[in-house]
């Protein structure tokens, strides 16, 4: 395991820009130049006089180079804080393919990743511990020297310029022997052109074998197969570190959060998500770095699995206090708590939830039993889990159990001062008769936004008699409208061509089942394509259940095709029936009705 660097001393970036200015000097040859970094540099191209150098500059830190080597960001102020991580460290080294056992990138994938240090340093940062080890030897490409470990052993170093790596070596031995240690850095990587001639130490024969880079390396060439996707370098510059709290089911959540973190400049937006392995199976978290990312820095699989929410959890705390640790995380943004334990709301940072539902208010994640729900009783709960049927997403507890969690949730939020987000008034309405204790609590409506070049659809002109063409745009369900449509499909299809876009498999089923075209899926960006393919005259949208905000709904307000909906939840608060949009009462011949006028 590496010795990770404690948190006094991590990368934090407004560290960085508040700390002392420090006076660099760039040695070459017998020239001296005043630099505005830091700290001393001494270039080896031409042999090393590390007693020249120290003479020059005492008291100084010093940092041996080659010419031609490629320095990432903050590269001096990483390897600094390294060597004072520990008393008795007194040389650090990046990672770098030209001596073997500092090696990151694969000798076959050199080629592809050439001109790519800024990249390979990015991921070698996230995807490592943050922490470094002890190495059997110096490389004379980048090497910082402190200057307490230094002045004990320059009477043993040579006089004039000699080989840099002789001298290194020279150092090494002599600070073994003395209780003085040298370490590499998996969380910086700089290039270099060329291999260096070096014959393998026993000791660096012995490392090789049991490299503690084994896995980090595994993980950075794995990435550069796949193309070296974005990743974003928390806690390395000065803004500040925000997490994303979520579960994998798709949808809005999941684009909301990508949404608002690829749009969020002003921050370093890590997502950590929950999701199961297998309906039987256990549980997997991931944490990416960058919105964009498709491959997880860190992984860990659960032994106890989170099938819904539980009030607490040693090995879920661990993890989260992990991820705040390792990447100087400042906020937290919590947009389910499915698959998560409630101690994720008692983080010592700044924390603020996001409705993208009900849940964990109401277990059913949509709060419709019959009609909409206005009260959550502990014997409504029971009777709603005994015989709603859109109450089948979570049966892993008692009644009396998922109350208990819920009141502790509630508690939290009320106890924390954590402020809720929604996109709509209906859910504040809602959130707010449900559980009568947030009557009083904040809740702030911020509608979603959403990203998306949307050119208006052209509307095929319909012959008298004629019938409309509609198509019903996203994934369906029982809560969203499946059974509504097979109810409705024969008066429907008298009045309407109807379209399935986007359905999903379970509405695949259902186009086979009433003879209606279904597109099971799309790409994002062949939405306006598709659509302008069918010309609709109408989207229709029959969620059984009260949506909290609906991106299909904006998708189909933004291309321009007015939105026949069921008039709860946002589509009734959305749209202004008759001006925007037509809505109806969620029963089918309340939506045949509609279509006919």
């Amino acid at each position: 395991m590496p010795r990770v660097i404690p948190r006094g001393v991590v990368f934090l970036g407004a560290r960085l820009a508040a700390g002392p200015k420090v006076e660099v000097m760039l040695i070459q040859d017998t020239q001296a130049t005043v630099v505005p970094v830091s700290p001393v540099v001494v270039d080896a191209g031409e042999g090393l006089d590390l007693r020249e150098a120290a003479a020059r500059y005492p008291g100084r830190d010093l940092i041996v180079t080659l010419p031609g080597v490629e320095l990432p960001f903050a590269w001096q102020e990483r390897l600094r804080k390294a060597v004072g991580a520990e008393p008795r460290i007194a040389a650090a080294i990046p990672l770098c393919d030209a001596v073997e056992c500092g090696a990151l990138v694969d000798e076959t994938l050199r080629e592809k990743v050439r001109n790519e240090c800024a990249r390979i340093d990015q991921a070698a940062y996230v995807l490592g511990h943050r922490g470094y080890y002890e190495t059997p030897r110096l490389h004379p490409v980048c090497c910082y020297l402190k200057r307490s470990a230094l002045d004990e052993a320059l009477i043993h170093l040579p006089s004039g310029r000699t080989d840099a790596q002789l001298v290194l070596d020279i150092l090494v031995k002599y600070w073994n022997a003395t209780g003085w240690n040298s370490v590499i850095c998996d969380y910086l990587y700089v290039g270099f052109p060329r291999a260096l001639s070096v014959a393998p130490t026993l000791e660096e024969s012995a490392f090789q074998q049991h490299s503690p880079l084994g896995s980090l390396r595994r993980a950075v060439n794995d990435a550069i197969r796949k193309g070296l996707p974005p990743m974003s370098t928390p806690g390395l510059d000065a803004r500040p570190v925000q997490l994303h709290v979520m579960h994998f089911w798709g949808g809005g959540l999941d684009r909301w959060v990508r949404d608002f973190s690829r749009a969020d400049k002003s921050a370093v937006n890590l997502l950590l998500a929950t999701f199961r392995i297998g309906e039987n199976g256990g549980q997997r978290m991931v944490l990416y770095s960058d919105p964009a990312a498709e491959i997880p820095v860190r992984t860990w699989d659960i032994a106890r699995p989170i099938r819904s929410t539980v009030p607490g959890s040693i090995e879920y705390r661990r993890i989260v206090e992990q991820v705040i640790r390792e990447f100087d995380v400042e906020s937290l943004v919590v947009s389910s708590v499915i698959g998560h334990a409630l101690d994720v709301l008692d983080l010592p940072v700044r924390t603020v939830l996001v409705c993208h539902d009900y849940y964990p208010v109401c277990q059913a994640i949509n709060p419709m039993f019959g009609k909409v729900c206005e009260s959550c009783t502990l014997g409504d709960l029971r009777r709603c889990a005994l015989s709603n049927p859109l109450n089948s997403f979570f049966n892993d507890g008692t009644s009396e159990e998922w109350h208990t969690m819920r009141n502790l949730f509630v508690e939290r939020l009320i106890a924390k001062h954590i402020e809720i987000v929604v996109p709509s008034q209906s859910v504040a309405v809602t959130l707010r008769r449900l559980e009568p204790r947030l009557a009083d609590h904040p809740i702030r409506v911020i509608p979603h936004g959403i990203d998306l070049e949307a050119p208006r659809v052209p509307m095929t002109k319909r012959e008298a008699g004629a019938r409309l063409k509609i198509v019903v745009l996203g994934r369906l369900s029982a809560q969203k409208g499946t059974e509504l449509l097979r109810t409705a499909a024969v008066e429907l299809g008298l009045q309407a061509e109807v379209v399935l876009l986007g359905c999903g498999k379970a509405g695949v089923k259902l186009g086979e089942a009433l003879g209606w075209r279904a597109i099971e899926r799309y790409e994002p960006a062949d939405l306006g394509t598709l659509l302008a393919a069918e010309a609709p005259h109408a989207g229709l949208l029959v969620s059984v259940v009260p949506e909290t905000f609906s991106y299909t709904l904006s998708e189909l307000q933004s291309f321009g095709i007015p939105p026949l909906a069921t008039a709860l939840g946002s589509f009734a608060e959305r749209i202004v029936d008759g001006k925007t949009g037509f809505l109806f009462a969620p029963a089918a011949r309340a939506v045949v009705e509609r279509v006919e006028k």
